[in-house]
């Protein structure tokens, strides 16, 4: 969380709030994902939300970058926790509506962007199947693909 703490922002205004299960929460939390991320969300360590603040505090504009702001802070969360040895999860699947009204967010003044696991790689043996093979590396785009010179 440190680590996101220190990612660049517009007009370094920090738009991100992250929000993490404790002990009590965590099955809540599991309940705000959807039905293919809590199978295997259930074994995790800690599930939380990134949270945007829409606007900015110094002056009450809107922040076009937010969002983008939250990219660099998750990524930033996800290096380091690499680095310390555990991994991380980025999920798009989650119930948005619920998770506002969960955490109590004002949606005119937040945006859930995300969701996230973080924990110890589990043992793949004790995956089925088609969990397994969902851990082998993705097939990603080529450079070429992606870069434009």
């Amino acid at each position: 969380m440190e680590a996101a703490r220190w990612s660049p922002s517009c007009f370094n205004a920090q738009p991100w709030r992250l929000y993490t299960s404790t002990g009590a929460t965590f099955d809540e939390y599991l309940n705000l994902l959807v039905e293919g991320n809590q199978a295997w969300a259930k074994d995790t360590s800690v599930i939380g939300f990134m949270v945007a603040e829409r606007h900015f505090e110094h002056n009450g504009k809107p922040n076009a970058y937010a969002e983008f702001d939250c990219g660099a802070a998750w990524m930033a969360l996800t290096l380091q926790a690499r680095k310390e040895g555990l991994y991380t999860h980025g999920m798009g699947g989650i119930l948005k509506p619920e998770i506002t009204d969960y955490l109590k967010l004002d949606p005119a003044r937040h945006e859930v962007v995300m969701g996230f696991t973080i924990g110890k790689l589990a043992d793949l043996s004790n995956l089925s199947d088609e969990k397994r093979n969902e851990e082998v590396p993705n097939s990603r785009k080529s450079l070429d693909e992606i870069w434009f010179r």
